[in-house]
């Protein structure tokens, strides 16, 4: 088969004994250097990268960033130990959301949306990749509100960051910050939550405390004004736990009692008929363990290892028939649980076993299962193994393995799901694929690298310059190659081309994938007499640092399948 690419091919298989035609040489040098304080990148497989990722799932914003239905691991990340899932409604989309993790040196890192500061770096610029909250070390516990984040650090003392319209930020104003800033006269503290414009600190001595708006009485108090430093929430005592969703917040004491105040969930006739400004008992609740809060639904898991759910049910957030709400229901199905997490329109469950089990999302999905369909029972979700737990913000969530690594899935409009590297290099060579479907040569030429494109060669018969003679291309799949990716990277590092090019091992490990294709295509064998059929093909991308766009450097002989 006579090829479009790579007219020094042969002069590369000398140089690294490569069976097959596929490593064009390249004309300019990769400078890179060992020491520019990039992260490491951890090079685990990323099994689970969907091409294309997901449909219903992508939300308006970059066009670059794809969701994706299965989860995909999230870059940079290593050694974490908690993770938090802030959502945003920048410009009234619910999908600006950032996400934060905690690593085992107690330091903080944040992706996803940052018009406001949430991500804590000094700046307010998005980032697809996790970058480090600057200035804080020693943390123990960090959660996520509405655009903003907050750390516990280990001298107790809270730090917040982001929007601070409603006073979210403690810290005595309404500025926004884009650094975590100290939250006025609060020690003791053992957890955090974030919601809508407001906070919530639980002391070691089982107090609430709340600061922000109070609009929908979520700092529990009769008077409407919100507080721009904390205050002490009266009526709750020996709480010991926490969960906030929206302006609904709920608080677990030690006997085992759930009490709730802020917005009044959707017809929910014991609540009363109008927001609690003071906290009430959730009837019907005993001997629960744990709760977490979801976006219109609370979730509670009691000593006997049942689930209960009260609030909206029009997602199938409860576990059964859409369009109900209830006072607290069991969600059938589920026994032997050990662990809970909320999302905004459903929940999982680990059991004992350790396998996770979700519900809801019936208009919408994202469970994690490959599917865009949602669940009114919990089903198990076989996606998502070695789970150690879950956060989940309105479009997108996020799991810890026992490996310490982040794993994420749903919508991607501002970089939530970290996943950069794989979307990116997949579009590009989709993007390749599309233009020889279209002969478009001009797009086709942009996805390769520059010394490339000064390499090419096109055959004088075809009617026109730039004209790839195809007739049909479909394709069929295309996705990171883990394998092969590990294969090229051991191939190349500290040989005598890498050198030559700059190239250190560094720059390899992190600035190298492969991605194989399977297309079904058919040419005009009156121009080029090109391999046809279903076709299997690798193509190895290349990017200057991990801020750059993947281009394709190489590409093999396509083998028909």
């Amino acid at each position: 088969m006579r090829r479009i690419f790579f007219i020094m091919c042969g002069v590369l298989l000398l140089i690294l004994a490569i069976s097959g035609c596929g490593h064009s040489a390249i004309a300019n040098k990769i400078m890179y250097n060992d020491n520019n304080g990039s992260i490491a990148q951890n090079q685990k497989p990323f099994s689970f990268v969907q091409a294309g990722g997901s449909k219903t799932g992508d939300q308006p914003g970059d066009n670059s960033n794809k969701g994706s239905l299965v989860p995909i691991q999230v870059q940079d990340l290593t050694h974490i130990t908690a993770i938090a899932a802030g959502n945003g409604d920048q410009n009234g989309n619910l999908g600006n959301s950032a996400a934060y993790a905690l690593k085992s040196d107690g330091s903080v890192w944040a992706w996803g949306n940052n018009a406001f500061g949430q991500l804590g770096n000094n700046s307010t610029v998005n980032s697809s990749l996790p970058v480090q909250v600057s200035g804080l070390t020693g943390i123990t516990v960090i959660a996520a509100g509405y655009e903003a984040g907050y750390a516990v650090q280990s001298n107790d003392t809270v730090w917040a960051w982001g929007k601070n319209e409603s006073g979210q930020l403690g810290d005595n104003s309404t500025l926004n910050s884009n650094i975590p800033v100290p939250v006025s006269g609060l020690t003791g503290v053992t957890t955090i939550a974030g919601g809508y414009g407001v906070a919530y600190a639980l002391k070691s001595d089982g107090s609430v405390w709340a600061w922000g708006g109070n609009k929908y009485g979520q700092l529990g108090k009769d008077s409407g004004a919100g507080s721009l430093v904390p205050a002490q929430i009266s009526g709750l005592d020996n709480v010991i736990m926490i969960a906030t969703a929206g302006r609904t917040t709920y608080a677990l004491e030690s006997d085992g009692t759930v009490w709730t105040w802020g917005e009044r969930p959707t017809n929910q006739t014991w609540y009363g008929t109008t927001n609690s400004h003071v906290p009430m008992p959730i009837p019907g609740l005993t001997g629960i363990t744990t709760i977490v809060a979801g976006g219109s639904s609370g979730y509670a898991l009691k000593n006997d290892g049942t689930v209960w759910a009260w609030g909206w049910g029009g997602e199938g957030e409860l576990g059964g028939s859409a369009n109900i709400e209830k006072p607290p229901v069991q969600i059938q199905g589920l026994s032997g649980i050990a662990a809970i997490a909320a999302r905004s329109e459903g929940g999982y469950a680990f059991k004992q076993d350790s396998t996770v089990w979700a519900w809801g999302g019936l208009w919408g999905g994202n469970l994690g299962n490959n599917s865009t369909s949602g669940s009114a029972v919990p089903i198990q979700i076989f996606e998502l193994t070695n789970v150690r737990n879950i956060a989940s913000a309105d479009y997108d969530s996020y799991a810890i393995k026992t490996d310490g690594t982040v794993w994420a899935w749903g919508g991607n409009p501002s970089g939530q799901l970290g996943n950069v590297v794989e979307s990116n290099a997949v579009n590009v060579v989709e993007n390749n694929l599309e233009a020889k479907k279209n002969n478009d040569y001009e797009v086709w030429k942009s996805t390769l690298w520059p010394a490339q494109k000064d390499a090419q060669s096109f055959t004088p018969s075809f009617e026109k310059p730039g004209d790839l003679g195809v007739i049909s291309l479909s394709i069929n799949k295309v996705e990171v190659s883990d394998e092969e990716t590990q294969r090229m990277k051991a191939m190349y590092s500290g040989s005598d081309l890498a050198r030559s090019y700059g190239w250190s091992d560094r720059f390899i490990s992190e600035n190298m994938l492969v991605v194989s294709s399977q297309y079904t295509v058919d040419y005009d064998n009156a121009k080029v007499p090109y391999q046809e059929g279903i076709l299997n093909q690798e193509f190895i991308l290349i990017r200057n640092d991990k801020y750059s766009p993947w281009l394709i450097w190489n590409e093999t002989s396509p083998s028909v399948l």
